[in-house]
């Protein structure tokens, strides 16, 4: 019996090819989007799950007042505090980060990212070592770890254990490379190329992580070490809390300064791609639910028939049943070769690296499929096997009414579709509209980069940045290429601190920060509101022995402090006791994501190894080729990093380019499913009406009468779908642009651009069947009449 329902299924799917293609198209098309939404959802809950102690594991966060801002802070190195008092705590290590750091081997040197941890790293983190000795791993100041790819990089495939590696800015210092470990995966927050264990010498704030043991209570310990950082000096006020991998990475809790943890992203974007994912089943199960109905309702005379035969509604269950197998089998293949083929292009379209989880991809492939079959199929065969074999035969149609018309479901399907198309366009609008917009500032030519220190211990650090920029000055004066160059931080590379104004009981705010020398507002051409810029002449070190260091600020800091005059104006920050003089107020300039109004930024006049450069028009190329070898001559021959200010921009808006990016996917699927759907609707209601359509030419009809007459009913439900979806595209639109400080307007056009879409793809598509059932020869049709 069941080759009986194998054949037959078969024999059903030639006969019915629309139908059949159409279910499997949609399947497969449906599938693809919700397996590759699937994985990358997992992909940002998956972080760090690497670490199999990960919900036990917190980093320690501090903040010196009540006003300022969460940052790491070494507390076991700051103050007297100790972890091991703490019964609850399985292990704490601390780690810092260096990414300044050159490596020479064999008098070749390298730059990385490092880290400078303890002996209870390995502890605290499962990284895993693929090579070496776990008992004696960073144990001794002498040793130094490496990552599996940093090892081809340093030695190639020679065994590295036991090499040397010196790092000649830092002292000379001279390691032994006592372990390899496995490259940290795409889904840790913790990245590094290499470990090196904290010694005498490395004072980088990093953080403390702690590791709690099982039955951890945090809100406990919590206020157990509330006051602990108040040991230390700058810290009297503050409070001390932890803070989880998770929340670190989906930024719950704002945390500065965090150096340690690379990666981050945001809950909001995870709850976006849930609903997409969600409207794609229900799409994809509404189309196929109506290709099914339009399938029973054009060979239900023959269920009948079969009733009659002696079939029983059971044979005709099981018949379904093998029908939705077939479906299941083919789309399940289909799906997982389909991806694993596009994953590669989905990954360089994002800049991810997801990777093919083939047991995950087949259960999700799978449930998904199984709610789109089940869902679609239950309904039309529950109400085919409801009938009698009399009524199968003298019936019209046996499903239909509100729920399955042919009008609701296009209505509803097009309705998808253009809310999809709507929302896609805003968001590339916005996009636009955040990647072009002024920022204040001059962002065109702009270079930075950082000279790393010589670590010269008869100079200071000031000293060896002033050498480095009185060079780069003498050696650039007659550039062609250059039209300004200034010594101070990147705009984007603001640090950060708390400040106040000195004398005021006010407590201290978190604010961010810059260095830089006076050609710096005329390189970005910043604009004064008040006050003036720095002038060597008067604000230079070597000036006045003793004069108070010299400051501007932007209107948000000076709103904040509530400046109107600048009349020996000073304020102080809270870990020093030197006080800044603030001579100028810059007229705010967005040096941060739009997604937020400027906030309080102080510039500081004083020397930093950091330095800008602005080339002139149609000079860029030239003047790059110019500034890389020069230095390369001023950093022993290695290369420099070189960050081009427009380009780092860009790069602030990466998870919108990715939200967009997906959008446009899952709207290009929607549309495809709906063209589907549209079609096969079409398709049938011109076999439907073929008749009629004869009739009406044989009494003159015109070829563009017939065309508009076939037309106009599939416009019309399309416009109710368009009056319905607008609206609500136009009120979660507006919802997510209130995220940005800074935002496009929902402009007349898009209305207009999704309404032309979502018409042209109906012109295409019913037009065409419209089109062939208007040329049949009316004598074929009304032969047997």
């Amino acid at each position: 019996m069941l080759v009986h329902y194998i054949k037959l299924s078969f024999k059903n799917f030639r006969h019915n090819k629309v139908v059949f293609s159409g279910s499997l198209f949609t399947l497969l098309l449906s599938t693809l989007g919700v397996v590759f939404l699937c994985n990358y959802i997992y992909y940002q809950l998956s972080m760090d799950d690497i670490h199999a102690k990960k919900e036990r594991i917190f980093m320690v966060i501090a903040k010196p007042t009540p006003e300022s801002l969460y940052r790491p802070l070494n507390i076991s190195f700051s103050t007297e505090f100790n972890y091991k008092k703490y019964p609850e705590l399985e292990a704490a290590t601390q780690v810092l980060r260096y990414n300044d750091l050159k490596l020479e081997v064999n008098q070749h040197r390298f730059k990385g990212s490092g880290l400078v941890v303890d002996s209870l790293f390995f502890k605290v983190f499962d990284f895993k070592i693929v090579n070496g000795d776990n008992k004696s791993i960073l144990k001794s100041n002498d040793q130094i770890v490496i990552t599996e790819s940093f090892a081809k990089i340093l030695f190639g495939n020679i065994n590295p254990i036991g090499k040397q590696i010196k790092i000649p800015n830092h002292n000379n210092l001279s390691l032994t490379v006592s372990a390899v470990v496995k490259t940290p995966e795409a889904n840790s927050s913790i990245t590094f190329d290499y470990l090196i264990p904290f010694q005498q010498g490395f004072y980088k704030i990093g953080a403390d992580f702690v590791l709690a043991n099982p039955s951890f209570n945090r809100k406990q310990f919590e206020a157990k070490i509330k006051n602990s950082c108040q040991d230390f000096l700058p810290y009297k006020k503050g409070e001390t809390t932890l803070v989880s991998l998770s929340e670190l990475y989906f930024n719950k809790t704002p945390v500065i300064n965090n150096a340690i943890t690379t990666k981050h992203a945001s809950m909001s974007t995870i709850y976006i791609l849930i609903a997409l994912m969600v409207v794609l089943v229900v799409i994809s199960t509404v189309n196929i639910a109506n290709l099914q109905i339009i399938n029973i309702n054009k060979s239900f005379k023959k269920a009948g028939i079969l009733q009659i035969n002696g079939a029983t509604k059971t044979d005709l269950i099981f018949q379904k049943l093998v029908e939705g197998i077939f479906y299941l089998i083919f789309a399940l293949i289909g799906v997982l070769v389909l991806y694993r083929i596009i994953l590669p292009s989905l990954n360089s379209l994002l800049n991810q690296q997801l990777n093919y989880h083939w047991l995950l991809s087949f259960a999700i492939i799978l449930i998904s499929l199984l709610i789109s079959l089940t869902v679609s199929l239950c309904y039309p065969l529950f109400k085919l096997v409801k009938l009698s074999s009399v009524h199968l035969l003298y019936k019209t149609s046996v499903v239909g009414g509100y729920l399955t018309s042919k009008k609701h479901i296009i209505i509803f399907q097009y309705a998808v579709t253009a809310l999809l198309i709507f929302s896609s366009l805003a968001i590339a609008k916005q996009l636009h509209f955040l990647l072009h917009k002024n920022m204040g500032l001059h962002t065109s030519n702009v270079v930075s980069f950082h000279l790393p220190s010589q670590h010269n211990e008869a100079i200071t650090h000031d000293q060896e940045a002033l050498i480095h920029f009185s060079f780069l000055k003498n050696e650039l004066r007659h550039n062609q290429h250059i039209a300004v160059i200034a010594m101070g931080n990147s705009p984007l590379n603001f640090l950060t601190g708390d400040y106040k104004l000195k004398n005021s009981d006010a407590s201290f705010h978190t604010v961010n920060f810059l260095y830089a020398n006076d050609n710096y507002g005329h390189l970005l051409d910043l604009k004064l509101s008040k006050g003036r810029f720095f002038n060597e002449a008067i604000d230079g070190v070597a000036s006045t022995q003793g004069s108070v260091q010299k400051v501007v600020i932007n209107e948000a800091a000076a709103k904040l402090w509530n400046i109107n005059e600048l009349d020996n104006v000073l304020i102080q920050s809270k870990f020093s006791t030197e006080p800044l003089q603030v001579i100028g107020v810059l007229k705010d300039f967005n040096y941060e994501h739009l997604k937020t109004k400027p906030k309080p930024l102080i510039i500081i006049y004083a020397p930093v190894n950091s330095f800008l450069i602005r080339f002139k028009k149609q000079e860029f190329t030239s003047g790059m080729i110019a500034i890389q070898e020069l230095l390369k001559k001023m950093n022993n021959q290695q290369l420099v990093p070189i960050s081009i200010l427009s380009e780092a921009i860009q790069q602030l808006y990466t998870p919108e380019k990715k939200v967009s990016a997906i959008y446009f996917i899952c709207t290009l699927i929607a549309i495809l499913i709906a063209v589907v759907g549209l079609f096969s609707i079409a398709f049938y209601h011109a076999l439907k009406t073929k008749k009629e359509i004869g009739i009406r030419k044989v009494n003159g009809a015109k070829l563009f009468e017939i065309i508009t007459f076939f037309n106009v009913q599939f416009f019309t439900w399309i416009c109710f779908a368009l009056v319905i979806a607008l609206p609500i595209a136009y009120y979660f639109t507006y919802r997510w642009l209130q995220n940005f400080a800074y935002k496009t307007t929902l402009s007349w056009w898009l209305f207009v651009f999704t309404g032309l879409i979502v018409f042209g793809i109906a012109i295409l598509t019913v037009s065409w069947q419209s089109y062939v059932a208007a040329t049949v020869n009316p004598s074929k049709v009304l032969k047997d009449e």
